[in-house]
């Protein structure tokens, strides 16, 4: 367009040089050629136009077929990832769901698995500690064997003494209690055991004499919570016990042995002689048990050389087992002595009894 527009002022200007030249004539045809030629210039310049718009409108109608499909495109789009959230969200639940059920499970699993943990650990802790327990009830059982500790705590430590060889009823005696003792507790090693008889002085039997029951009670150590048992048969007069070839033993002698030695410790003296009741009141405290085979001023019986044992010493033997208590003791000796001794015309003994104050039906033994 620029171009043209510059080609027609030297028309014009070659024209006027040819008008003046030729005449006026000419230059009216030159004129009607050169308005001519300028409106088809215009033509072309609208025409030129024309076809801009058209592409104008092309790109238009482009640009408004590129938005409708953007548009479907969008909505598609948006359809589809309507579509796909709404699958996601599917999915998405499932997952949550199936991530339940797994935690759920695992859950249960792990904790079913736990409390199984815990349940054995507590089962073997149980079971730990019911052999803790048993080794304990095991131990307790050896010591209570070893001591001879029952309920009441008490240790019990005896001597059994025979006085006199010349008949053998005296040392039957001893030998038939001592293990009629242990079986109620007492223990071998907390017993002493004395005789005037030589063959009998062996496995650590000693001779009796005073001197000797006095050792004898302190070898025997009584501590807190031990008990004192003495069982001593031979015959008697009204002053002492009788030793064969040695002096007696006095009650007041006892007394101080057992106030130096088993001191305020549970005691019992189990005293079997003729007129044997001279002990009772000399040697009697709130925590001794006394029984004797006769009176102060009876003899007692038995004392034959057939016999096995005196009767006093039978009946102790006969109603032990059959006793609880010492004051069930006394008296079914009592029934037994009067029984015997009234069937063969004998003058009464009258066994004689004394229980201290906290001592009254005191069990025997560990009974």
């Amino acid at each position: 367009m620029t171009s043209s527009c510059r080609v027609l002022p030297v028309l014009l200007v070659s024209l006027s040089l040819v008008a003046a030249c030729e005449g006026d004539e000419d230059n009216s045809v030159s004129s009607g050629e050169l308005n001519s030629k300028e409106q088809a210039a215009d033509d072309d310049s609208q025409d030129s136009q024309g076809g801009g718009s058209e592409s104008s409108q092309g790109s238009d109608d482009s640009e408004d077929s590129e938005d409708s499909e953007d548009s479907e495109d969008s909505e598609d789009s948006e359809d589809s990832g309507q579509e796909g959230d709404s699958d996601k969200d599917d999915d998405d639940d499932d997952d949550d769901d199936d991530d339940d059920d797994d935690t759920s499970d695992t859950g249960d699993n792990d904790d079913n698995d736990d409390n199984d943990d815990d349940n054995d650990d507590n089962n073997d802790n149980d079971n730990n500690d019911n052999d803790d327990d048993d080794d304990d009830d095991d131990d307790d059982d050896d010591d209570t064997s070893d001591t001879g500790d029952e309920e009441d705590g008490l240790v019990y430590k005896a001597i059994l003494a025979s006085g006199d060889d010349t008949i053998t009823a005296f040392d039957n005696a001893r030998h038939t209690l001592k293990p009629m003792f242990e079986a109620d507790g007492l223990l071998d090693a907390n017993t002493i055991e004395l005789s005037r008889e030589s063959d009998q002085q062996v496995d650590g039997v000693r001779a009796t004499s005073v001197d000797n029951i006095r050792q004898a009670l302190v070898d025997l150590d009584v501590q807190e919570g031990d008990a004192c048992l003495l069982f001593i048969t031979s015959h008697g007069s009204k002053q002492v016990w009788a030793i064969n070839g040695q002096s007696g033993l006095r009650p007041s002698d006892l007394n101080q042995f057992l106030d130096d030695t088993c001191g305020e410790r549970p005691t019992i003296a189990l005293i079997s002689a003729c007129y044997s009741g001279i002990f009772v009141n000399p040697v009697s405290a709130p925590n001794r048990v006394i029984l004797t085979a006769a009176s102060d001023s009876n003899t007692s019986f038995g004392c034959s050389p057939e016999a096995e044992y005196t009767y006093w010493d039978g009946c102790l033997i006969d109603n032990w087992e059959a006793s609880y208590t010492w004051n069930e003791l006394y008296d079914n000796i009592k029934s037994c002595i009067e029984a015997k001794e009234g069937g063969g015309g004998f003058t009464p003994s009258r066994p004689q009894a004394f229980f201290g104050a906290d001592m009254m039906d005191m069990p025997i033994l560990h009974r």
